[in-house]
């Protein structure tokens, strides 16, 4: 049976913009997000996965400030921000000292001389994350010529790690696409 966790939260998001001149906009953003621990979170239980006690639910908080320029069939935006992490769940290899203590207890069958490691669903203080989003739309030939880009760039520190490795450093994307006109 799963154990429940129970929790109560408020997310809200709160936005503002601005238009300074024609065709550009400003735009303040924050938001608050909760998440509590899925089912396998709390449940997982196996040799190398060992039952969580204690899981909290994920909350995060973000600041977002975003500037975007319109001119004819162009778009050009850039944008920057923050979040934080309080409570993030993930799953972490045990030490050697704490899966020998997982297995002394009973909560593994995978002996410490094993050379399987042995996982346990925990509960991350705080990881942080800072970046910006750059992108570009537009048209040209007669707005036949779609032409878009995008590029994001993040940091990633944690509690227990000055970077997060799984977390992308830098990704995009860019697209073309070309109105052949007529029926096509």
């Amino acid at each position: 049976t799963a154990r429940c966790v129970r929790a109560s939260a408020t997310a809200p998001r709160l936005a503002a913009a601005v238009r300074p001149w024609p065709g550009a906009t400003t735009k303040l953003i924050y938001a608050r997000a909760f998440r509590a621990p899925n089912p396998y979170e709390v449940d997982a239980n196996n040799p190398t996965l060992i039952l969580s006690h204690g899981l909290t639910p994920e909350r995060s908080r973000s600041v977002e400030a975003i500037f975007e320029q319109r001119i004819d069939a162009h778009r050009f935006i850039f944008g920057a921000f923050r979040t934080e992490y309080l409570g993030i769940i993930n799953r972490m290899l045990l030490t050697a000292e704490d899966a020998r203590a997982a297995y002394l207890a009973g909560l593994t069958s995978v002996p410490p001389d094993a050379t399987a490691p042995v996982y346990q669903f925990r509960t991350d203080d705080y990881v942080e994350t800072r970046g910006f989003n750059a992108a570009y739309d537009g048209a040209l030939l007669d707005q036949r010529l779609h032409l878009g880009a995008s590029l994001t760039g993040t940091i990633a520190r944690s509690d227990h790690y000055e970077r997060v490795l799984a977390a992308p450093h830098a990704f995009g994307n860019a697209r073309v696409a070309y109105d052949l006109g007529g029926k096509l």
